[in-house]
């Protein structure tokens, strides 16, 4: 899952690199130049509902002065001990907020998942943190 962040993270710093402002990047993402599927302020429902189901999904693009900041959540599959029985495979979700100014290199940092992602994967869904 870590290396989806990173994946999106690289592309996002390929636009970024090539963007002559804030106002260019942000849009460059919007227009999809980062290669990643926009759910931008989803419903759970509209997630859910998401043929075929989203497993690495951009779902906030905010500009901040000079800076693009973007939010995206993951899936995997994890492991979690079982006891005596070795580990049981679970499946996992997690967030991570990229950072991106024009001209530059992009950030990508692990964060809590919100409301939103949490309503989709629930039980037996398990939030993981990001280490990208």
């Amino acid at each position: 899952m870590d290396d989806s962040v990173r994946s999106v993270r690289d592309r996002l710093e390929t636009v970024a690199r090539t963007s002559r402002s804030a106002a260019d990047l942000e849009r460059r993402i919007l227009d999809g130049e980062s290669y990643t599927l926009l759910l931008l302020d989803a419903t759970p429902q509209e997630i859910r509902t998401t043929k075929p189901f989203p497993s690495t999904v951009i779902t906030a693009v905010r500009r901040d002065g000079e800076r693009v900041d973007v939010e995206m959540y993951t899936t995997g599959q994890g492991s979690s001990g079982a006891g005596w029985f070795g580990d049981e495979s679970v499946n996992a979700v997690g967030c991570a907020r990229l950072t991106a100014r024009p001209g530059r290199n992009a950030t990508a940092t692990g964060v809590q998942c919100g409301d939103t992602v949490r309503a989709v994967f629930v039980d037996p869904w398990v939030e993981v943190r990001l280490r990208p």
